[in-house]
């Protein structure tokens, strides 16, 4: 008797993971452009070229959708920050990836989604929960990082988290159009952290 469960059939490749990786673009696409978690599931399906039943068939209910955007860009955030810290990281280098120009001054798409898909998670439990995942796993890396380079300061907890709050703040405040320079400074000010 053979399990038919592991076999796979002969002929063309399933499509699942490559729809759903459209319908979560559509999604992640149309929020960043519109800054709103409230864009339609026809819009989705258009967007992704797949029919309105196929968002439900790939992915599920409206909910499902949003945990899988942000999932997505949770992934897409983390690989973006490893690429740029490289192993093992220093705080000095977390400080210059986190207040670089490309950083602080660059926000696309996926980061106006990723903003909006935030302020939503406020007030709702299982994104926030995806979300508080995202930047605890940041913190416990920063603060690693600072106990193993500066085993001589005390809370490296209390450092990191005041290093990711200036600049997450310093972010929103670039975006409210204050000078580039302030990013300057607030690097400046994160560094003294580190002494």
């Amino acid at each position: 008797m053979t399990d038919t469960s592991r076999t796979r059939s002969v002929g063309r490749p399933s499509v699942v993971e490559e729809r759903r990786a459209q319908i979560i673009d559509a999604f992640i696409d149309l929020v960043g452009e519109s800054q709103s978690v409230d864009v339609s599931v026809v819009d989705v399906a258009r967007r992704a070229g797949v029919a309105r039943t196929a968002v439900a068939h790939f992915i599920g209910d409206r909910q499902a959708l949003l945990a899988a955007a942000v999932a997505e860009l949770q992934d897409r955030y983390q690989r973006t920050l490893d690429l740029a810290l490289g192993p093992d990281p220093s705080p000095d280098t977390y400080i210059d990836v986190l207040f670089s120009a490309d950083w602080a001054l660059q926000r696309d798409n996926d980061d106006r989604a990723f903003d909006t898909i935030v302020a939503h998670a406020r007030g709702e439990d299982s994104s926030r929960q995806v979300v508080r995942a995202t930047f605890q796993h940041f913190l416990d890396a920063l603060t690693d990082s600072i106990a193993a380079h500066h085993p001589s300061l005390d809370d490296p907890r209390g450092r990191a988290w005041a290093i990711i709050c200036l600049s997450e703040f310093t972010i929103t405040l670039l975006e409210l159009g204050f000078d580039a320079d302030d990013n300057r400074r607030a690097r400046t000010a994160a560094r003294r952290l580190l002494t």
